[in-house]
């Protein structure tokens, strides 16, 4: 397949300061554009029909909790980018921290957007891209934050913009973050590997005096080491005491501020750190892929090795390895590797991109191939011009993982950020993929996949023009399998847990997944059935029963125990999820440095007297990462008096309690079926439940309550409630459905 998607390209660009302001932060430099180096990263708020693919490019400074009046960004594209022109405008954000920016583009300490008109391109910068200037009134935050300006730019009119690259920054990588998981980064963000050219100006003048000190305030001189050189600074310095514009070089004590003067206490300091080694220490990447712990960077670049930064550690970093190379005995795929100038029309592996092509792929065989981002001429972009840039995405065929089963992918990349995935292709989505990124060699099971239609899809992650064919486009991957078994009925006996290729093999009936005594070993299953007019009728198989119409009650049910009525507070039905639709509203407790997004998904129930509630059961499912329940470390189940109050706080102020672990019913529909055992009795009324998983979003993604769509019960609308206001539409909303939900009541 060929395709285009939007990420990371190369090129450059900057901005112009004001004369008058303080500068708290400068990663742009000189106007000559000596500062700036030679990448572009895609930072863009796309027109709606490609909001997924909404990114921001944002790096870190230290505030003081001052008005930030000016930002600064050498503005730069591809793809169709000439310049600034095609901007409507920029949004200025602060943001905590990296996981603030998979979440949304919309800063969670401050937000402006400000109207490309009253944006100023610097006219004295001689660098590359451009400087581009807004004034702004955001407030930071004490400590560290990041800062991110978005251009809104169409691609269709105006192709792609980033932020340049900086050489002159603080050596702490920048961040991109891409909420709608478009370009598939890990968990909606990664680093960039590069200081993104920023300038940040206030109006304030920050006395110097109220900054922190450093790590090792003693060697004045930076020279790595606490010796005379610096003792005699402090003695030069003696009694001076700073005045709100500048701070005494020899004001070493105390932590962590100092206090503006040079005295006998700075010298008691030198005199007990004389001779420390305050040299910056951090990992250290080898060629081959391991790591050193505590090593400066002098020692570190002697070695041939890579600097992964300052105060780093291993255990925080993956080193990466030199790519391996294709396995001995490996197949390959069909085509060469694709570059500028080729006809994608002729690809033999375009699968339904193309003429439906597709490579066949042997279960346990290394496969080799190549993926690259090239230029083909001959695109009829239908309004009079030819060219666009593609993906070379490989699809695969396999007979084997059209039968489910668990698989496993072992899998390598040389220079191409690749997604690699199982694709439904009656759905034409993908049912799972991983982001594999070059210099490691990446080991992934799929979850247990059903009988279907499918294809093995690896392709790069997006469109970045460096992916190119001499820059290495090669990767291998290795698909390992088990096929899927389910029970098989033959003439109305079980024989065992077969495969589908062997219980087909002998004229039997298959049951995905299943157990000889989850199909009452074939024999057929007699008990009451629940009818769509609420009666019940006695002795019904369960295939006469669904041809009915009707709701199987169970194996040997009767009527007289099972009640037909839909209960008022079961907003879940039967337990092969046939009444769960397929929308997720979010429901989570993130982790603290993600609280602004902390929600609740609520849905009412109105009792007619007062009524003893001991059990809630919800549904969850997730996405962005989600994977299942596992890593969810609590729940809050709450009860409110009205969705101003849970808008309030998610703590219920009706009701509410935390608990480690649920009951997990049986359960064969879509999402997890969970139940908790409370106790509360509520007076007569209308009362809003809410389940809220407590979920890291940086292991597990986001977490939501699934729909509920049977219809019997419901009033058709649910609310949800966001307290800190991160998802910005205020305390809570209300949305049209019903979120499953199942109370019991005595």
């Amino acid at each position: 397949m060929k395709n285009c998607i939007f990420g990371v390209c190369a090129a450059v660009g900057t901005a112009s300061f004001t004369f008058g302001q303080s500068v708290v932060m400068d990663q742009i430099g000189a106007d000559d554009g000596t500062g700036i180096g030679t990448n572009i990263t895609g930072c863009q708020d796309f027109e709606a029909a490609y909001d997924v693919y909404d990114i921001v490019t944002a790096d870190n400074f230290t505030g003081t909790g001052e008005t930030i009046s000016m930002v600064e960004i050498v503005l730069n594209g591809w793809n169709g980018f000439v310049d600034p022109s095609s901007v409507a405008g920029y949004t200025a954000n602060l943001y905590i921290d990296e996981n603030s920016i998979a979440a949304t583009l919309t800063g969670d300490i401050a937000s402006e957007y400000i109207d490309a008109a009253d944006a100023t391109m610097s006219g004295t910068w001689g660098g590359a891209g451009f400087l581009m200037s807004v004034n702004t009134g955001m407030s930071t935050v004490a400590g560290s934050q990041l800062v991110g300006l978005v251009p809104s730019n169409d691609f269709a009119t105006g192709g792609q913009t980033g932020t340049a690259d900086s050489v002159t920054g603080d050596g702490t990588s920048a961040w991109q973050g891409n909420p709608g998981g478009g370009f598939g980064m890990p968990n909606n963000h990664q680093e960039t590997g590069a200081d993104a050219a920023y300038r940040l100006s206030s109006d304030a003048v920050v006395d110097p005096c109220d900054l922190p000190l450093g790590d090792c305030p003693a060697d004045i001189n930076d020279s790595g080491i606490v010796d005379v050189d610096d003792l005699l600074i402090v003695m030069g310095e003696w009694n001076q005491v700073g005045d709100g514009t500048f701070r005494p070089s020899g004001d070493i004590f105390p932590l962590p501020n100092g206090d503006c003067a040079v005295n006998v206490d700075d010298l008691l300091e030198m005199m007990g750190a004389f001779g420390m080694d305050c040299t910056p220490r951090g990992a250290c990447c080898a060629a081959d892929g391991t790591c050193s712990d505590n090593m400066s960077q002098a020692d570190c670049a002697s070695n041939g090795s890579t600097y992964q930064g300052d105060d780093t550690s291993c255990a925080d970093i993956t080193c990466g390895m030199p790519y391996t190379g294709c396995p001995d005995g490996a197949d390959s795929d069909c085509d060469n590797c694709w570059a500028d100038g080729d006809d994608s029309s002729t690809d033999c592996n375009a699968g339904i991109n193309g003429d439906g092509s597709m490579d066949p792929l042997t279960i346990g065989t290394p496969l080799c191939g190549e993926s690259s981002v090239y230029f083909d001429p001959n695109i009829d972009n239908g309004d009079g011009t030819f060219g666009a840039t593609l993906r070379d995405t490989d699809w695969f065929s396999s007979t084997a993982l059209n039968e489910g089963g668990s698989f496993t992918v072992t899998c390598e990349t040389e220079n191409t950020t690749l997604n690699v995935g199982i694709v439904d292709l009656d759905e034409v989505v993908f049912v799972e993929y991983l982001t594999v990124e070059p210099g490691q060699v990446v080991i992934h099971t799929f979850e247990l996949l059903a009988p279907g239609n499918y294809s093995f899809w690896v392709g790069a992650a997006d469109w970045n023009t460096d992916w190119t064919c001499d820059a290495g486009a090669n990767y291998w991957f290795t698909l390992d399998g088990v096929p899927a078994t389910g029970a098989c009925c033959v003439s109305s006996n079980c024989i065992g847990e077969n495969t589908l290729s062997e219980c087909n093999t002998l004229g039997g009936s298959w049951t995905f997944a299943a157990t000889c005594a989850d199909v009452n070993n074939c024999q057929t299953m007699f008990g009451a059935c629940c009818m769509a007019d609420q009666s019940c009728l006695d002795g019904l198989s369960d295939d006469d029963c669904a041809a009915f119409g009707g709701s199987f009650q169970g194996l040997d049910t009767l009527c007289a125990d099972v009640n037909c009525v839909p209960s008022a507070y079961d907003q879940i039905g039967g337990d092969d999820g046939s009444d769960i639709g397929t929308n997720i509203t979010a429901s989570q407790i993130f982790e603290s440095a993600n609280a602004a997004y902390d929600i609740a998904t609520l849905d009412n129930f109105s009792f007619d007297s007062s009524s003893h509630v001991i059990a809630i059961e919800a549904v969850i499912s997730g996405w962005n990462g989600f994977v299942n329940i596992a890593p969810v470390t609590n729940y809050t189940i709450s009860v409110y008096s009205s969705p101003d109050a849970a808008g309030a706080d998610l703590v219920g102020d009706v009701y509410s309690i935390d608990i480690v672990t649920p009951t997990v019913p049986t359960w064969s529909g879509a999402g997890e079926l969970v139940s908790f055992d409370i106790d509360v009795t509520l007076p007569a009324g209308e009362y809003y439940f809410a389940v809220i998983p407590w979920n890291d979003f940086g292991v597990n993604g986001q977490t939501g309550i699934t729909d509920y769509a049977g219809g019997a019960v419901g009033d058709g609308m649910f609310w949800q409630a966001n307290p800190n206001g991160g998802f910005g539409f205020g305390p809570w909303q209300q949305g049209g459905g019903d979120a499953a939900y199942r109370l019991t009541v005595e």
